[in-house]
């Protein structure tokens, strides 16, 4: 089997198999992380109806506000290559 190689411009070639190692990882990753925080919810009660109740509301300007720091912060991060573990604090 012989390797090939993807090239991005101005970037160095990575293996296809490594880069789709790295794909499968973070997409399993993904759905642990989904699995454990539908686990969480359900825990606390959360049914589908109110998880539906709570997607439909509109959030606030100061959520909106909060969000957007937090997505500048996580690019931020992730901008310098470092895995991130996002989290909610607990109110």
């Amino acid at each position: 089997m012989s390797e090939r190689t993807i090239r991005n411009e101005g970037s160095p070639g990575a293996p296809v198999d490594e880069q789709e190692r790295i794909r499968r990882q973070n997409v399993d990753e993904f759905k642990r992380l989904c699995d454990q925080i539908g686990a969480e919810a359900q825990a606390r009660g959360v049914t589908e109806k109110i998880l539906n109740e709570i997607l439909s509301e509109e959030p606030t300007a100061e959520e909106v506000t909060q969000n957007r720091s937090r997505t500048q912060e996580f690019q931020a991060v992730v901008g310098k290559g470092l895995k991130v573990r996002l989290y909610r604090p607990k109110r």
